[in-house]
């Protein structure tokens, strides 16, 4: 059976059959696309469970229909159950072009699809006969089995930077969430960008995942006047935590709080929640990506799923890509 139902997928959620990744939470989609700006396609197996899922978010821009990534939301578009326990390599590959190509029969044909998938996804060929256009992006995982190996692997200007920021920063997880959206805020503002989310949707947001156990703020604050280095906020579901969002004073971007703060959620991801993995979620930019390497975190693959009814579309958006 194939639809269109997150009614169904909400109650496949409540019910706990598979652990859902945060980002395709219907509570997320609700918060970060609107009630009525998302859905998805749900594929059902022969007993009536849900085999996969495919969310999208709609917006319309001049009366035309897009399929976007949410705000704040690294991945989404399709996600498949019950795949990782085939053993045979062979049937675990004919499972996904089964459950893609279900997932695609019907689906929504807007001007312009963009979507990030999660990095569980790691087939796409079903879309490209399909006609969509794929590109790679990568993240970075920390693999946090062993606490102290992790911190042994860092760059040795990593490990100087912790050291002098220790002597002079001390992190906090208490902050008005005002004074901490500010702070984020600043970072955008040194590079002359708009900041991805209003103070607003932020507020919206962490109250969400307050109330859910699934976020956590970080500060780093001078130990002689308190003043505000950097911030950093954290997410988890059962699988992972993800650094979401961090920004920093521009005046004092030399103190080393940034590497703290990172350190810090690290150190929470694996001893106060009992996660191994930890997702920097990205990025491939040049001034970014090195950061993450820094840390002895891996690349980790994930898809850049793109499609347009004309080729200015395209050209655009290989214009406008970010990852």
């Amino acid at each position: 059976m194939n639809n269109l139902n997150k009614g169904l997928f909400s109650e496949f959620c409540r019910e706990g059959i598979a652990e859902i990744p945060l980002f395709f939470q219907p509570w997320w989609m609700d918060l970060v696309c609107g009630p009525t700006n998302w859905d998805t396609k749900v594929v059902n197996g022969s007993a009536g469970t849900i085999q996969g899922v495919f969310h999208f978010y709609s917006q319309k821009y001049f009366g035309f229909k897009v399929i976007r990534q949410p705000l704040l939301t690294p991945y989404t578009g399709p996600l498949l159950f019950h795949a990782s326990t085939e053993a045979n390599p062979t049937s675990k590959l004919n499972f996904q072009i089964k459950l893609f190509k279900e997932l695609l029969r019907d689906f929504p044909k807007p001007l312009w699809y963009n979507q990030h998938f999660h990095p569980q996804v790691d087939y796409w060929l079903p879309f490209r006969t399909e006609g969509y256009q794929c590109s790679t992006l990568y993240t970075f995982h920390l693999n946090l089995n062993q606490l102290d190996k992790v911190k042994a692997n860092f760059k040795g200007n990593v490990k100087r930077s912790l050291n002098k920021a220790e002597g002079q920063i001390v992190v906090t997880e208490e902050l008005p969430v005002d004074s901490f959206f500010r702070v984020y805020s600043q970072t955008f503002n040194r590079q002359r960008r708009q900041s991805p989310i209003n103070f607003i949707q932020f507020e919206r947001l962490h109250h969400a995942l307050k109330e859910r156990n699934q976020g956590r703020l970080f500060c780093a604050l001078d130990r002689t006047n308190n003043q505000v280095h950097a911030v950093a906020y954290l997410v988890w579901d059962q699988q992972s935590a993800y650094y979401l969002l961090e920004g920093s004073d521009p005046a004092l971007r030399k103190s080393g709080a940034n590497l703290l703060l990172t350190w810090r959620a690290i150190q929470y991801t694996k001893e106060v929640l009992g996660l191994d993995r930890f997702d920097f979620l990205g990025s491939v930019l040049p001034n970014i990506e090195p950061s993450r390497r820094h840390f002895g975190a891996q690349p980790v693959p994930y898809f850049h799923i793109f499609k347009g009814k004309y080729k200015i579309l395209e050209a655009v958006n290989a214009l406008r890509q970010h990852p």
